[in-house]
């Protein structure tokens, strides 16, 4: 019994000691209110005084914005870990705007933005590519929804689109006030095809020598409004296998496809009334060749070394076969000498080995000295009774000869 008494009175004394401590207590506590300066309602803490302040531990949110700290009254920083408590404060949410990224697609852009802020503007300029013309920005790969700027609203990362167009040529005002093309910027390119325009302007003419020595370049076509190629154009295009003309060329300067060692065949429009001296000199893997009716002049070494040209048809038009222009085509097999011809050229078919019968008409009145020198298995049948005064004395090499009797 008395030890019951014993502990009741210990408990006794324990509960006096502490009521008396707690009135003793006289700390004096502060309300430190936080102004969130967002959608968020403002809070307060009660802290003792001469202690800090706990940094909040609450979810805040402002839109396009993060919370990147507090500051007093007179817009100071706030440290939480050493901002004493000594009166009842206010503390105010610093907000800084967002950073977002840009992305380009498509081309360089060395001076461009790769993010921007919030709340700001930034400018964007126009993207680069070799060989290539800028036409804008967009926002789909599709190019449907055009870049429309950055400005104080805009938000989100962005990727950025650029919409190009090929352009590989540098071109030149002519004097119609259409465009020559004076080279091919794009010394690696296989495959070329020329507009009709550019920028509005007319693509008038292939200046001399744009494309010489272009060896990467395999196909051209061109469009129906060009009118002239250029003499040297394509000089030396080893790769070159397709060449589609359009049906407005007038003019092939000389040496154009000198060289051209891979082109196997090409179309001349009915626009064309000449074939310029060397114009497809040493393209050796040509195998066929139709000389349209508009056609009346084949110049000098036009198609010399054509070895592997089999057959050749000229038109009715064709009244001169310049100097050597078919020498050497050691594959030559066919070739047609129409009514109209009135002259063939010194060493015209000189060394066509392979060429078995040529018949001459009545209508050539000059032919060169060696003209056929070298055809070793040619047989010429002539309209004329026996050789005209224009025709020279070593016209026909070795080659049997049969007279119209």
């Amino acid at each position: 019994m008395l030890k019951k008494l014993s502990i009741i009175f210990t408990l006794a004394l324990i509960l006096t000691l502490s009521l008396f401590l707690v009135s003793c207590d006289d700390t004096t506590y502060y309300t430190v209110t936080f102004i969130t300066n967002s959608s968020d309602s403002s809070f307060t803490q009660d802290v003792a005084a001469g202690s800090c302040a706990t940094s909040p531990d609450v979810p805040l949110f402002k839109e396009h914005h993060y919370l990147a700290g507090w500051q007093d009254s007179y817009g100071e920083p706030w440290d939480f870990s050493t901002g004493i408590i000594e009166q009842d404060c206010y503390l105010y949410a610093v907000w800084l705007p967002l950073s977002y990224s840009i992305t380009y697609v498509g081309a360089e852009c060395y001076e461009n933005p790769t993010s921007y802020v919030y709340g700001t503007e930034a400018t964007v300029y126009d993207g680069k590519k070799d060989y290539y013309d800028f036409n804008g920005w967009f926002y789909d790969q599709e190019f449907t929804q055009p870049f429309t700027g950055i400005n104080n609203s805009t938000y989100g990362d962005i990727t950025l689109y650029a919409s190009l167009s090929y352009q590989p040529f540098k071109l030149e005002t002519n004097r119609l006030g259409y465009y020559t093309i004076k080279e091919l910027l794009d010394k690696n390119a296989e495959s070329i095809n020329i507009p009709e325009e550019y920028k509005g302007k007319r693509i008038h003419e292939i200046g001399e020598k744009a494309f010489m020595g272009c060896n990467n370049l395999k196909s051209i076509t061109m469009h129906d409004n060009l009118s002239v190629i250029g003499s040297h154009a394509f000089n030396g295009c080893t790769s070159l296998t397709t060449v589609n003309l359009g049906s407005a060329i007038s003019q092939i300067g000389q040496s154009a496809f000198y060289s051209c060692t891979s082109l196997k065949s090409i179309q001349l429009p009915s626009t064309i009334t000449r074939v310029e001296d060397y114009t497809f000199w040493q393209c050796t893997s040509l195998e066929s060749i139709s000389i349209g009716g508009s056609i009346g002049y084949i110049g000098q070494s036009a198609f010399s070394d054509c070895r592997n040209l089999k057959s050749v048809t000229l038109g009715s038009m064709v009244s001169q076969i310049g100097s050597f222009a078919f020498s050497g085509c050691t594959g030559l097999e066919e070739i047609n000498l129409d009514s109209g011809l009135v002259t063939i050229g010194q060493a015209s078919f000189l060394g066509c080995s392979k060429l078995e019968s040529v018949r001459i008409c009545a209508s050539v009145t000059q032919i060169g000295a060696g003209a056929f020198r070298n055809c070793t298995s040619l047989t010429i049948k002539c309209e004329a009774q026996s050789k005209p005064s224009g025709w020279s004395d070593s016209w026909n090499g070795t080659c049997e000869v049969i007279w119209n009797q």
